[in-house]
């Protein structure tokens, strides 16, 4: 399954409650299989993934297609089976971000390994995608000095 800035799905929120369940963890952290999409109108466009087991641990996540607006990810057909993602539309793709604070302040994102959340059911997996030769998983969203969605940090 393809899904690209063409045929993405809208921006909506989860059924609630916005608890996912993860089938293998998030990398790194296996034991994180039940988490929650927190949304926030001050952190926009961010939003936050986080445990509901252990107080504390969350990560912070964004919608890619709107601040990379070549991203286009192919979803690997055992991801599709194993998510029960029955349409486009169904799919949620969230990015973990990462804030570099030295030498320079840098917002990451990873892009070969996102999120994928079926809204329909509530399952979701981080998965490489299959065009991961394509994207970065340390990719630049803004760093400081230079040019980010035509503005300059002063």
């Amino acid at each position: 399954m393809k899904l690209d800035t063409v045929n993405k799905p809208t921006q909506t929120a989860l059924q609630e409650p916005n608890v996912v369940q993860l089938q293998e963890g998030l990398v790194g952290f296996s034991d994180l299989t039940s988490m929650e999409v927190v949304f926030s109108q001050e952190e926009e466009p961010f939003l936050r993934l986080r445990d509901k087991n252990k107080k504390g641990q969350s990560f912070v996540v964004v919608e890619p297609f709107a601040l990379v607006p070549d991203y286009s990810i192919e979803i690997l057909d055992d991801d599709v089976e194993s998510l029960d993602i029955r349409s486009p539309n169904e799919v949620l793709v969230l990015n973990i971000v990462t804030f570099v604070e030295k030498p320079k302040k840098k917002v990451l994102t990873n892009l070969v390994g996102p999120v994928v959340i079926n809204r329909r059911n509530l399952k979701a997996k981080q998965i490489v995608i299959g065009n991961y030769q394509d994207y970065s998983a340390r990719h630049t969203l803004y760093e400081e000095g230079k040019e980010n969605n035509g503005a300059v940090e002063k």
